[in-house]
């Protein structure tokens, strides 16, 4: 069998902007900000749009679940030193610290949707998404940091999270192999 890899590459500026422009009214419901600054014009990238499109909704999604009433999600476009784009995805909700260890030690069960276990959702939520987003991305050649908390001397639990996405661009691996399609 023959796999090569069919990829198209795609604007990550116009696939932020469409994102970001279906959340806000959502978040303007729920009393949140979410804010997008393009500090470069970022080159195509080599992952294909639907993917992207997914990871980025997963990542944005599970950024204004951690947030609060009143809270902020600042997303960051830029080129990446190296080629391709460096996007990062900020919220002021609780770090990750707080998220898995509130309740860690809690067994499973009919009590998970209780009304004492919204941040155990919350959470759970968070991290399906996180772990879907970065096994999308990361096949085809990006890095995916999470930094939380972000902001170290924060009250503790309120450090927030910011999620690195370094994608690579199309021009500087359209010859390395990524997710194949056979033939």
């Amino acid at each position: 069998m023959l796999s090569i890899c069919v990829r198209r590459p795609c604007s990550v500026s116009d696939v932020l902007a469409d994102l970001v422009g279906a959340v806000r009214p959502l978040a303007h419901k729920q009393q949140r900000v979410v804010e997008i600054f393009e500090l470069s014009q970022s080159s195509e990238v080599a992952v294909e749009e639907p993917s992207l499109r997914q990871a980025l909704s997963n990542l944005i999604e599970g950024a204004l679940l951690r947030t609060h009433v009143g809270g902020k999600v600042t997303i960051m476009s830029t080129g990446a030193p190296a080629g391709g784009a460096l996007v990062t995805i900020d919220d002021n909700g609780p770090d990750m610290h707080y998220m898995t260890q509130m309740h860690s030690l809690t067994p499973f069960g009919s009590d998970l949707f209780s009304e004492h276990m919204v941040e155990d959702n919350m959470t759970w939520n968070f991290v399906a998404g996180l772990t879907v987003a970065r096994e999308i991305l990361e096949s085809y050649g990006s890095v995916v940091r999470v930094i939380s908390p972000r902001t170290t001397d924060a009250a503790l639990g309120a450090g927030g999270t910011r999620i690195e996405l370094w994608l690579p661009s199309f021009s500087a691996s359209h010859d390395v192999d990524g997710p194949a399609q056979e033939v």
